[in-house]
């Protein structure tokens, strides 16, 4: 699976030692156009106007570990290759350079098919390059501390050297992954007295040693009551700062990332029906779920961005509330850029029912709830990521 990637310029010997010594062509799009035999008479004057630097993509499969070329750049012109190995920097210097000639007013930008300028604040072009399609020459020094050169044979070949490998680079790499579609949190949360664990030297050694791991870093917050007034609480967060435990008087949270936990979870368990308390009053799971990349046509069926669903399971056992919305999420980009996309997400919440005299007194009890509701959920994950519209799907519940 192609994860993420480097920018890469594929040209001849001649630009590419060129670019290695920091010199930045940049077309404008009507000159690329007519370079690529294009019609640009659709193009306002300002599109004409854009100046762009374009670059393909080597691409690094994070899973495998491995750096791939796909067949249709394969076939791009060109000899010889520059491998941008840091963007976010390449970026940096050609708008420090951008700016030092046009000024503030012109902007620099970067995506998949690699740098373009674009007019600051709206500010339209100034009389000086209003009617200039020429390309600029943008000089930015010597690029070899962030960039390499290599000819496209050994490319084909897959001859990376090993700097390519470095752990600075892959790392940057890894940063702009995106989550595939799946389970992304769990919690769980155990309805019960809680009241006497407090933020304690005490309490916070007893849960130390279950958890046993440094990891767990104790942390003391604060519960608003009724009255208005607030409490001390113990919790503790995991250093990845996605997994946590609170203990609130009434109720405690584990907030979980991988279903690998479970053993963490009901050694927990274990101890809190042995030694805190006897019976819990209620049990729910709630799972986080993020699905597909939405399409502006299933955006328009969600004009509320919410959809609520619920059921009772089996009548009188377990209870169900969903939720289906539409998330605003910011990619990081390569270049260490953000940038907005939608998609959907799906909360899935399984619980005992409010009314009902749950009385679980055993680990075996909660195992088999927990597995149940994680069997569900991932039951209903599966037909909805399998091509399947989740607005639909949702609506068919």
């Amino acid at each position: 699976m192609k994860n993420t990637y480097l920018p890469i310029r594929i040209t001849d010997k001649n630009n590419a030692e060129a670019l290695m010594k920091g010199c930045v062509m940049m077309p404008s799009l009507s000159e690329l156009y007519l370079n690529l035999n294009i019609e640009d008479g659709a193009l306002t004057k300002e599109d004409k106007s854009i100046r762009v630097f374009m670059m393909n993509q080597l691409y690094y499969d994070i899973e495998q570990d491995l750096f791939s070329f796909s067949e249709m750049e394969d076939k791009l012109d060109g000899d010889m290759a520059v491998i941008i190995l840091h963007p976010a920097e390449f970026l940096s210097r050609v708008k420090q350079n951008v700016g030092m000639i046009f000024g503030n007013h012109i902007t620099v930008g970067a995506d998949e098919d690699g740098l373009y300028t674009g007019f600051a604040n709206g500010i339209m072009m100034t009389p000086e390059y209003k009617d200039d399609y020429q390309a600029w020459k943008i000089e930015i020094g010597d690029i070899s501390d962030i960039a390499m050169m290599l000819s496209m044979e050994a490319l084909r070949e897959k001859k990376l050297p090993e700097s390519v490998y470095s752990e600075k680079i892959i790392t940057r790499l890894k940063v702009t992954k995106q989550p595939k579609p799946g389970i992304v949190s769990q919690t769980f949360v155990i309805f019960s007295d809680f009241s006497k664990i407090e933020p304690t030297e005490e309490w916070i050694k007893r849960l130390q040693d279950i958890l046993n791991d440094e990891k767990w870093i104790p942390i003391t917050l604060c519960e608003p009551l009724s009255d208005g007034s607030i409490t001390p609480i113990l919790s503790f967060q995991h250093i990845d700062k996605v997994q946590r435990i609170i203990f609130y008087k009434e109720k405690m949270e584990i907030i979980q990332e991988r279903k690998e936990d479970e053993e963490l979870f009901l050694k927990l368990m274990q101890y809190i029906l042995t030694q805190i308390t006897s019976m819990i009053l209620r049990f729910a799971c709630v799972y986080r779920v993020r699905l597909s990349k939405i399409t502006d046509d299933q955006a328009a069926y969600n004009r509320r961005n919410v959809f609520e669903h619920n059921v009772t399971i089996n009548e009188t056992q377990y209870h169900e509330y969903s939720v289906l919305e539409i998330a605003r999420n910011y990619k990081m980009t390569i270049y260490e850029t953000a940038v907005p996309e939608r998609f959907w997400y799906w909360t899935e919440d399984i619980s005992t029912l409010p009314n009902m005299n749950c009385n679980y007194t055993s680990v075996e009890q909660m195992r088999d709830f927990y597995r149940i509701s994680f069997k569900h959920t991932e039951d209903m994950l599966t037909n909805m990521i399998e091509g399947e519209n989740p607005y639909v799907y949702f609506c068919s519940l």
